[in-house]
């Protein structure tokens, strides 16, 4: 997920209106700002690139309750934490927009011009 963001903030360079991309720890207790910072180094983050940390609980809720997208962390050892593959798309009044499969090229090539288009103000 993290090389197709890093491909979504390339191809959204362009865009007059900057689009900010935010990153959330799915484990907490590793990602300290400091894993998170030298990730986001490493992942070629630029300003608008966020990468978030908090409490495991916070996370949680937000990924659940607002974003609407899996989280769980009841998993089996190898991989006790389980997430979505979903990118989702909010606006400056914090509205949901629409979710893209991470994972799949077109829908984050799709994502990019929804991005591009709602920064113009061409979609309501």
């Amino acid at each position: 997920l993290t090389a197709r963001m890093a491909g979504l903030q390339k191809a959204l360079a362009p865009a007059a209106d900057p689009v900010r991309l935010v990153s959330f720890s799915v484990d907490p207790v590793h990602d300290t700002p400091e894993v998170l910072l030298d990730y986001a180094r490493r992942a070629g983050a630029g300003d608008g690139w966020l990468f978030v940390t908090g409490p495991r609980e916070a996370l949680a809720a937000l990924l659940r309750d607002g974003f609407k997208v899996a989280w769980a962390d009841d998993g089996p050892p190898a991989s006790p934490i389980t997430h979505s593959d979903r990118f989702v798309l909010v606006d400056r009044a914090l509205r949901i927009r629409g979710y893209y499969h991470g994972t799949q090229p077109d829908d984050v090539a799709r994502l990019a011009r929804d991005a591009l288009a709602l920064g113009a103000g061409k979609t309501s």
